[in-house]
């Protein structure tokens, strides 16, 4: 949640997300691995894997506008080129896996100032997905 110093009253940032299973996780893990030695890598804010997740949906402070599901295994700090990022993984085809549940998160920022700080994923709430 948003503090009430801005004057607004506290916000949450929510979306509708899936989880990986482990193996696919392990997967993901080891095509990323590679990218943390291109160039502009230590400038990016990676994210750790169990927080991976794929994002369907999101709620709350984002504008409505039209989302194509993705999942985020870094976040620019500005300034660094991506599209290397982007294309070294172009072949990965990892394996294939059904999602068992449709997770409502909430994404919980960093505390300013913090080094090391980065935003935690909570579920709020969990549906089965059934055939």
């Amino acid at each position: 949640m948003s503090s009430h110093r801005s004057g607004r009253p506290p916000t949450q940032r929510l979306f509708a997300a899936v989880l990986p299973p482990g193996t696919a996780v392990a997967a993901l893990r080891t095509a990323v691995a590679p990218l943390h030695a291109l160039p502009g890598a230590g400038e990016l804010r990676w994210t750790r894997p169990e927080g991976w997740h794929f994002t369907l949906a999101f709620h709350g402070e984002v504008e409505h506008r039209r989302h194509t599901p993705h999942l985020t295994p870094a976040r620019s700090r500005g300034g660094v080129d991506l599209r290397p990022f982007a294309a070294a993984p172009a072949g990965f085809g990892g394996e294939r896996w059904e999602a068992g549940e449709l997770r409502l998160v909430r994404s919980v920022p960093p505390v300013p100032g913090v080094p090391g700080e980065r935003p935690r994923y909570e579920t709020v709430r969990a549906w089965a997905l059934g055939r």
